[in-house]
């Protein structure tokens, strides 16, 4: 049985194919336009009631990644009839992530299709949600939602430095006695604060320091000098290695190798040793050999 109304594409009240879904979705939108005719209210009320545009999720509708990673998602288009103009709009509802992308933002609709979609996830961890919204000039239609997580990764990096010599011979180089100063420095790397962070080298004064807290891209930095010895001149070079470790994140290290120069000098020192004084004046004479 067919139903025909004016302006309209006919509709099959008893459906032969199809879920039992959309048999009745069919039926509740023709026995509406019925309704609506026959108390003479047609309106774009009514035909935002009658516009079919059904978004239909497919899975995963939910996902998880690193931060800053690209997830994919799709939806399915089914427009039946109703207001010309449908369009879909994706929209992020909520993010804590640090600035999720989605694209695309907008989709033309039109009939039964699969409609292809990616979240870029923000620079911390957190979640994402996005609607997707099939709307036309009779409002929106329907809405299906989707959810994106970027997940915990805590991480550190560590950097040891030379960064001053006081060099009291005015060399230009790394000799005995020049005092340096280093710096180790341990910086947050990852997408989540990080606590309890402590900085070790064990060659400086001072040399420990601790932050009780990281924001991310925050540093934690220890200063510390050294007196270069005789022992580092025969060794050609001072080897040391700095680290630093978090309550989020394993103990991480930074080696450096600072080239070490002798200090090459010489004295000249001239002096009378011996008289033979001949004459036991014991003075220098006349006659007396030196």
């Amino acid at each position: 049985m067919r139903l025909h109304l004016a302006g309209l594409p006919s509709v099959r009240l008893c459906p032969t194919r199809g879920t039992q879904h959309a048999s009745r979705t069919l039926f509740a939108h023709a026995l509406l336009a019925l309704i609506l005719l026959v108390c003479g209210v047609w309106s774009q009320q009514a035909s935002a009631a009658l516009a079919s545009c059904d978004l239909q999720t497919v899975n995963p509708t939910s996902q998880t990644g690193a931060s800053g990673s690209t997830l994919s998602y799709s939806f399915n288009v089914v427009q039946l009839f109703g207001c010309a103009g449908n369009i879909d709009n994706l929209v992020i509802t909520s993010d804590t992530t640090g600035g999720a992308i989605v694209t695309p933002t907008t989709t033309a609709s039109g009939g039964v299709r699969t409609v292809n979609f990616t979240i870029t996830l923000g620079p911390t961890a957190g979640t994402v949600g996005l609607d997707v919204r099939c709307q036309s000039a009779c409002g929106t239609v329907s809405i299906i939602s989707y959810t994106a997580t970027a997940v915990s990764t805590p991480a550190m990096r560590v950097t040891k430095a030379l960064t001053g010599n006081t060099d009291p011979d005015g060399s230009g180089t790394v000799t005995q006695g020049d005092v340096l100063t280093y710096t180790v420095t341990a910086t947050n790397t990852g997408n989540i604060p990080l606590n309890s962070i402590t900085v070790n080298d064990p060659l400086t004064t001072p040399n420990t320091t601790s932050c009780p807290s990281l924001a991310i891209g925050a540093s934690c930095v220890l200063t510390g000098t050294y007196t270069v010895t005789a022992t580092d001149v025969s060794n050609g070079s001072i080897n040391n290695t700095g680290s630093a470790f978090s309550k989020q994140t394993p103990t991480q290290t930074s080696s450096l190798s600072t080239p070490v120069n002798g200090s090459p000098a010489m004295r000249v020192s001239k002096a009378l040793t011996n008289n033979s004084d001949p004459d036991g004046s014991g003075t220098v004479t006349q006659g007396d050999v030196l």
